[in-house]
């Protein structure tokens, strides 16, 4: 397992997805990889989410249970074992910039290769990433990127999207996303758009509807309109010299043809 973790590492430092966990530690955003039981208990930060609580013990419990941790093993659990956890930022606890836990136990059962398993590593930290550029919105524009990203995810036939996740042909990464998306909301359509290729391909073969049409003669398909969303709300908030890279990512990395 710790080989596990070293890879994945140095796949932040060398690999094809290097720009972006360079922005997020530039943004500090943090990555713990949990190797096993009570690592979480080892964490000195901990205490910090709640300043309100006595005891580090109670912290750590606190902290734990809504990581959805296993008190017996220390593992996290989530239907079998989440892979990684987001924790958005939230200065009140110290956390200034969010914190990504990626649960390596799980990751080396569940991946076959460090391609896939990196694919978690980059969903949490495209989290991180959008958190940082939401965090900056006023709570107007915040009000109106929710409406679109719902408007968005509400345009695709609700026929279509449960006969694509129930169908036996449907790439696990699709089906997973859709009822990522109907369990924890419509954020997390941005997420898996932009860190698993296959459901960025299933929504480029999705035709926009005509409202989105109607913004640009760019906009063909559901995954166009999304772009064209993360351009105008979330691209400016991301430091200057990274202006390009998040959509770059949707694009650049994502094959098409």
């Amino acid at each position: 397992m710790l080989e596990i973790a070293e890879s994945m590492q140095k796949e932040m430092k060398e690999g094809e997805y290097k720009w972006l966990f360079e922005l997020t530690d530039d943004l500090g955003v943090e990555t713990t990889f949990i190797n096993a039981a009570g690592q979480y208990g080892k964490e000195e930060a901990v205490k910090r989410f709640y300043p309100d609580l006595k005891s580090k013990d109670q912290a750590i419990r606190r902290f734990e249970g809504a990581l959805g941790v296993d008190q017996k093993t220390g593992q996290m659990k989530h239907k079998g074992g989440v892979k990684g956890v987001y924790l958005k930022a939230d200065p009140m606890k110290g956390n200034y910039a969010g914190k990504v836990f990626i649960n390596v136990p799980i990751i080396a059962k569940n991946q076959k290769s460090i391609k896939r398993a990196m694919e978690t590593l980059v969903h949490e930290h495209v989290h991180g990433l959008v958190d940082h550029g939401y965090r900056k919105l006023s709570k107007e524009q915040k009000a109106k990127f929710a409406k679109e990203l719902q408007e968005i995810w509400d345009s695709i036939d609700p026929e279509f999207i449960r006969a694509t996740r129930d169908s036996k042909d449907t790439h696990i990464r699709i089906g997973s996303g859709i009822i990522q998306i109907q369990m924890d909301g419509v954020g997390e359509l941005v997420t898996y758009a932009m860190a698993h290729p296959e459901f960025a391909q299933w929504l480029h073969t999705i035709p926009a509807s005509a409202k989105f049409k109607a913004k640009s003669s760019k906009i063909k398909t559901v995954w166009d309109a999304l772009v064209n969303l993360i351009k105008d709300a979330l691209v400016q908030k991301v430091p200057v010299s990274k202006h390009d890279e998040l959509v770059d990512l949707m694009n650049r990395y994502i094959d098409f043809n």
